[in-house]
């Protein structure tokens, strides 16, 4: 049980590396369907500082970074910082998973893991939410969605986040009820689900009309 769930610890850490979302946002109807100059920069910036992050911490760097121009990349900006916390707590969740074998039974393994694991979990469920509401905007500001998956994600991983913090919350239950089956079947879903959210995203912003 506990050399699968070091698995999946490790799993989604590198995929919240991988996935880290880039964004840009509006300023008025008149910029409708299309990224301002200041926000094209700030997108442009962002994406070329992500390509070369290798860490959590340097996300929220590239986070730090990037100007509020508009409401949308003020969005983007909360779920940038969504995806380093999602991975510094998996990186914690992982640790607390290797940490706890100092226990020899179960239960008291599964008691020992419960903290990281529901801050994990809530990292996921504001992870999910920041970039659903990415996307919200992006659609009402009138890109299409080529672009939107640029912006945000596609609809599919957007999807797969939201059923992620779904299997995260189950998990969390079984580690608190100490039901290692429940456990168990858990992990197992939410690893099926971390395969859709690394699948790749389209990065270039050819796909969005810019000033």
């Amino acid at each position: 049980m506990i050399g699968a769930m070091r698995r999946f610890a490790l799993a989604v850490c590198l995929a919240a590396l991988l996935v880290a979302p880039a964004a840009a946002s509006a300023a008025s109807a008149a910029s409708r369907g299309v990224l301002t100059t200041a926000e094209y920069a700030q997108l442009a910036s962002a994406q070329k500082a992500l390509k070369s992050v290798s860490t959590a911490k340097a996300t929220v760097l590239v986070c730090a970074r990037t100007k509020n121009v508009s409401q949308l990349l003020k969005a983007w900006k909360r779920d940038c910082n969504g995806v380093a916390d999602y991975a510094l707590t998996g990186i914690r969740a992982q640790a607390a998973a290797k940490s706890c074998t100092k226990y020899s039974s179960t239960a008291d393994r599964m008691v020992c893991m419960y903290p990281t694991y529901d801050a994990f979990y809530r990292a996921a469920r504001a992870y999910y939410r920041a970039d659903q509401r990415v996307d919200e905007l992006a659609q009402a500001r009138g890109f299409d969605s080529a672009c939107v998956a640029v912006i945000g994600d596609p609809i599919t991983v957007v999807a797969a986040e939201g059923r992620l913090a779904k299997n995260l919350r189950q998990l969390v239950r079984a580690l608190y009820k100490k039901d290692a089956p429940a456990l168990e079947a858990a992990a197992t879903r939410a690893d099926k689900d971390q395969d859709q959210i690394q699948s790749n995203a389209p990065t270039s912003l050819s796909l969005c009309p810019h000033r």
